[in-house]
């Protein structure tokens, strides 16, 4: 009598469902993989974004471009630029995070043509018709703000950094406000990126002689709320440089926020 032996031939359910097992994994971590380079992408490209957005606040800072074409001073009356004695263009602040991380708004600050430096020129933030309110783009938010003072400190707490015309001690190089060409950093005291919001932001700049502080450089800690990926945008003098004296510097850090 012969045995005829049965030759199999497919898996069986253990072999399919181990099969099905391996390929699930290797799908979700190529997911993964995936998602994570498109996030890191996003979060790189975003920053870089805000970092030629701060270029352009920049230069728009220094070719004198503000919204409308009449200010008002404190003390003076609404006049049309370039009036004797009346309201001139001194520069923008820019106000980061508030209690959402996200915010970027962007303030042109007036002060009186007659003036000598940038305090005796009482200088205030334009109506809020002319404010300009952003958001970051992408994932990214606001992880720190800190700034190092002319005058001394570091690493001093911060909400906002302003570029104005004149130099670090506040002078107009020419005696004019039209004249002055250099164009100087400053960071507003006593502020803190994740507690300032817009009504604070308005009575520090309606204050802004006491609260303007003379600034060697501003670091902005740009972290991802996606991603382990953050970023350190420096702001800082460059004296003869472009851009009116003012470099803005961008170092990417992997894992760790801003250290």
């Amino acid at each position: 009598m012969k045995l005829h032996r049965c030759n199999r031939s497919g898996f069986t359910i253990v072999e399919t469902l181990i099969v099905l097992t391996v390929t699930s994994t290797l799908f979700i971590i190529g997911i993964v993989l995936v998602n994570g380079r498109q996030s890191k992408t996003e979060y790189q490209t975003g920053i870089n974004n805000f970092q030629q957005q701060i270029r352009q606040v920049i230069n728009e800072t220094i070719s004198g471009y503000f919204p409308q074409s009449s200010t008002t001073c404190n003390s003076l009356p609404s006049v049309s630029q370039g009036s004797n004695y009346g309201c001139v263009f001194l520069g923008k602040v820019v106000h980061l995070g508030s209690t959402s991380g996200k915010d970027v708004t962007i303030y042109p600050i007036t002060g009186q043509q007659s003036a000598t430096n940038i305090f005796t020129a009482a200088p205030v933030a334009l109506s809020a018709s002319s404010v300009v309110n952003d958001k970051l783009p992408n994932s990214l938010v606001v992880a720190g703000m800190t700034y190092d003072g002319v005058a001394g400190g570091t690493g001093l707490p911060t909400a906002a950094v302003a570029f104005l015309t004149g130099d670090s001690t506040g002078s107009f190089s020419t005696g004019s406000v039209n004249g002055a060409q250099q164009f100087s950093l400053y960071a507003l005291k006593h502020t803190n990126y994740a507690t300032t919001d817009a009504a604070q932001m308005s009575n520090r700049l309606s204050h802004a002689t006491a609260n303007l502080d003379a600034a060697k450089q501003v670091q902005i800690c740009i972290a991802s709320d996606t991603i382990d990926q953050s970023g350190l945008i420096t702001i800082g003098t460059n004296y003869g440089g472009l851009n009116g004296g003012l470099s803005v510097n961008l170092k990417l850090h992997s894992g760790v926020v801003c250290a």
